[in-house]
């Protein structure tokens, strides 16, 4: 059984006093549904328990001087929105002008919205709804974002939000700008750390390991150490993630879908390669793995049929 909904404190200075039962049906407004959920009439008297259709009128009255709830229209029929005590102590302090805008801005949640749309569903002329930006966004009530699909677009979100991935773009841009740094950082340790799980340490003498085979071609080169073909423990993507999110090289947090595409990128740089081991796992290529072991001379023929074996 779900624990019983704290009370919303509705009656507070400077907010019209509400009844009992005005009340109680904005509270049950707020957690019946999503933000955003547009109720019909039969809806709302059902939630209420009212049998008396001029009573609820008069409670939606209420919450509407107060700003509680917002009316919309869908092409004859009549649709009522809860807005958030939040949301509806801003709307006071606010001109008719600055809450008409504000409550589109609010409406467009973590899409943002952009100027030109502003314009067409306020109604309002450019100049008015350039002042109430620039007011809403003095009082911090607004923030600009930048999309990366539209760069040039200037769109509006409330303070407190974070932008979609859609508008942000994700992890790899800041600023509506590709970080290539950051992604370039990312796929150098996530090669190393494959790379440390790919290939064998070398030896330190002339001693054999039955785990492993070698190939020593390549005149002066040092031993080229290689897993037996029945080896299965290359790293995957979660164990790729665990590393990344623990080692702390990321200040943002990245999915199992953001590591796979790091990994994908490092796959189509021939940077690692992927292997079949019971899930999908990366082994880093040879010409990565020489790379990080600092080797001078590239391997003999022989030494890359040993390697093409995997």
């Amino acid at each position: 059984m779900s624990p019983p909904q704290k009370p919303l404190q509705h009656n507070q200075p400077g907010v019209p006093q509400l009844s009992a039962r005005a009340q109680d049906l904005h509270t049950q407004m707020v957690t019946a549904h999503t933000p955003g959920y547009l109720y019909s009439q039969g809806e709302l008297q059902e939630l209420a328990g009212a049998k008396d259709v001029r009573a609820l009128l008069r409670w939606v009255q209420e919450l509407t001087n107060a700003h509680l709830v917002k009316l919309a229209q869908q092409g004859s029929a009549v649709y009522f929105g809860a807005v958030t005590l939040t949301d509806a102590r801003v709307m006071r302090t606010l001109t008719p002008d600055e809450a008409l805008v504000y409550d589109q801005i609010v409406e467009a949640g973590r899409n943002g919205i952009w100027t030109k749309t502003l314009h067409a569903r306020t109604n309002l002329h450019h100049n008015v709804v350039a002042r109430c930006l620039r007011q809403l966004e003095a009082l911090r009530h607004i923030k600009p974002v930048k999309a990366v699909t539209h760069p040039t677009r200037k769109i509006y979100m409330v303070a407190g939000l974070e932008p979609s991935l859609e508008l942000s773009g994700g992890p790899w841009f800041t600023d509506a700008e590709i970080d290539t740094e950051f992604i370039e950082s990312l796929t150098n340790v996530i090669c190393r750390f494959v790379d440390a799980r790919s290939y064998p340490p070398p030896l330190d003498g002339p001693s054999s390991n039955a785990n492993c085979s070698s190939s020593s071609g390549g005149g002066g080169t040092s031993e080229l150490r290689v897993y037996p073909a029945t080896y299965g423990d290359f790293p995957t993507v979660p164990a790729i993630a665990e590393f990344v999110k623990t080692s702390g090289v990321a200040n943002v947090d990245l999915t199992l879908s953001d590591i796979r595409t790091l990994c994908e990128v490092c796959v189509y740089d021939n940077r690692l390669e992927k292997v079949d081991n019971g899930g999908l796992g990366y082994k880093a290529t040879l010409k990565t793995h020489l790379h990080n072991i600092g080797a001078e001379v590239e391997p003999t023929a022989a030494d890359l049929v040993d390697f093409e074996y995997w």
